[in-house]
């Protein structure tokens, strides 16, 4: 994968071709946001298990090259970046849902995988703009629906003047692939008092998290077929697009939260949710996605998604398993819930091992 790297600024194509390294390249030069920074903690992995620092020299790259874009919210990015001049292309689209998720995501993991405070202060900067730990929340990303659910819709931001106030026009969706994010907060949270931040940052950030996932679970619990769909408009809760494509993200944030809290509704309502599951995917061979969670016996989308496998059943499974069965001191998921030990732990325990962070 390193021929990916070989680019002006260091971040990688999405498709190159493995035989002879040809790099197929978007018109418009753009890259994902989520797409450039949704491997760094498995490159860092790789280094400190291998003892070659090449693999975390090209993924923390991408951080050092981000530095340089102009924003108009610090620490908040755009979907798309031009791979060679760090431009903004398009709107400044700023979201929790697909093709920037797990931008953020990493942010944190990368904190909690190596312990280099440096990378917290990252998804510091970014989840107080999201959250207003500072001035910024319910003056940019957080909105309530109209029964007072706590969501963060995706918005279009403008900010012709540093001295004022962004612009942000809001999109009245809210995509289930953005229900991870409840996990995210409640464990940056959780993680903050380590490093002993007063207690009105990290309580705030929880509450966040919580809330968030109270959202997604009102997601479900209104639907006919007690399954949340891909995408609600966000201030009713009602269904914008009715799929269920067997994810995994609400279940995600439910899995944490039981961690946090051992508060037997978080139990409850993942089971409520496999039962539905159960009752309306579940055929012969395997299970299938649904075309609509208002009307589930009105036909079956036939396809299993490799994630429903990684994700959605693995987090099912450790929300009654006991703290221990992967414990989070010790290991770290990966954005498909794949496990990889952090420093000092597994494959990692030896200190002596570990390859220096490059870019400090």
């Amino acid at each position: 994968m390193l021929p990916a790297f070989d680019t002006i600024t260091g971040l990688p194509v999405n498709d190159f071709r493995i035989s002879d390294g040809f790099k197929k390249v978007n018109d418009d030069k753009g890259v994902g946001l989520a797409e450039i920074g949704t491997f760094q903690l498995e490159f860092q992995y790789l280094s400190d298990v291998t003892g070659n620092p090449i693999y975390a020299e090209k993924a923390l790259r991408v951080y050092e090259q981000l530095a340089k874009v102009k924003v108009p919210i610090p620490g908040l990015y755009p979907e798309k970046i031009h791979a060679d001049n760090l431009t903004i292309l398009g709107k400044v689209k700023i979201s929790l849902g697909g093709m920037s998720d797990s931008y953020y995501e990493y942010l944190l993991k990368m904190w909690l995988a190596t312990g280099h405070e440096k990378f917290y202060k990252l998804y510091e900067t970014a989840a107080n703009d999201l959250t207003h730990t500072a001035q910024s929340f319910a003056k940019y990303m957080v909105k309530y629906s109209n029964d007072g659910f706590l969501y963060i819709p995706t918005g279009f931001v403008t900010r012709d003047d540093p001295a004022l106030e962004p612009q942000i026009q809001f999109e009245d969706i809210f995509n289930h692939l953005a229900c991870f994010a409840g996990g995210m907060f409640s464990t940056g949270a959780v993680a903050a008092r380590t490093l002993h931040h007063p207690r009105s940052e990290w309580a705030h950030l929880y509450e966040i998290g919580q809330n968030l996932t109270e959202y997604c679970w009102q997601m479900y619990n209104r639907t006919n077929s007690g399954i949340g769909p891909e995408v609600v408009f966000g201030a009713t809760l009602t269904s914008s697009d009715g799929r269920y494509q067997l994810r995994p993200e609400t279940i995600e944030s439910l899995f944490y939260m039981w961690r946090y809290t051992h508060a037997g509704v978080y139990r409850e309502r993942a089971w409520t949710i496999a039962q539905a599951i159960d009752r309306y995917c579940r055929v012969p061979g395997g299970y299938h996605s649904l075309a609509n969670v208002e009307s589930p016996r009105q036909g079956g989308l036939n396809r299993q998604e490799s994630f429903f496998l990684a994700e959605t059943l693995k987090y099912l499974y450790l929300i009654f398993a006991d703290d221990d069965t992967i414990a989070l001191e010790k290991y770290v998921f990966n954005t498909e819930a794949h496990v990889l030990s952090v420093r000092g732990h597994g494959r990692r325990k030896q200190a002596s091992d570990f390859v220096p962070l490059p870019y400090r």
